[in-house]
């Protein structure tokens, strides 16, 4: 078993056995069933080169929960005698929607913009505050601030403790 894979809904499910030593005379199949256990199909896997089987036709994958692929290798080319020596394995492929997990980045780019315009620009401390501006001069941020104990830090006091966006 490698793990769960995700795949957008439609994209082709990578259905592929390797079996160990190479053997080329196997008939493997692959169960592919539901979150539920519901059996939506089986394909018969061909030998492709050095011990790989893979399908004649691809498989999408359909808009489920998740799927599961087991495969079952057969020692005979009407499936009725299981192999004892290639055991089953199992393969998970849980789904998304395209366009489910893409990220609203217009927030990112507003929080880009204030941190360039922050570091980018220039700031002077006037009495308790201490006020960002822009390259070239508008307004980005104010701060007021405080010292250890509490109170308003001034142009004297050297160390500030905290600031508080006004």
């Amino acid at each position: 078993m490698s793990g769960a894979v995700i795949l957008e809904v439609g994209d082709v499910v990578p259905v592929v056995l390797q079996v160990v030593d190479g053997s080329t005379g196997l008939y493997p199949q692959a169960e592919i069933r539901d979150d539920q256990g519901n059996l939506l199909t089986t394909l018969d896997l061909s030998h492709e080169a050095s011990g790989l089987y893979v399908p004649d036709s691809p498989y999408q994958m359909p808009n489920k929960i998740f799927i599961k692929v087991t495969y079952i290798t057969y020692t005979d080319d009407v499936h009725t005698v299981e192999s004892e020596i290639y055991m089953r394995d199992v393969d998970i492929f849980v789904s998304i929607v395209p366009g489910d997990y893409k990220a609203d980045v217009s927030a990112l780019a507003l929080d880009l913009t204030f941190l360039k315009d922050i570091e980018g620009g220039d700031w002077k401390r006037d009495g308790t505050q201490m006020i960002f501006y822009k390259a070239g001069g508008a307004e980005v941020a104010r701060f007021n601030l405080f010292k250890f104990d509490g109170t308003p830090a001034t142009e004297q006091d050297v160390e500030v403790a905290e600031r508080q966006r006004v």
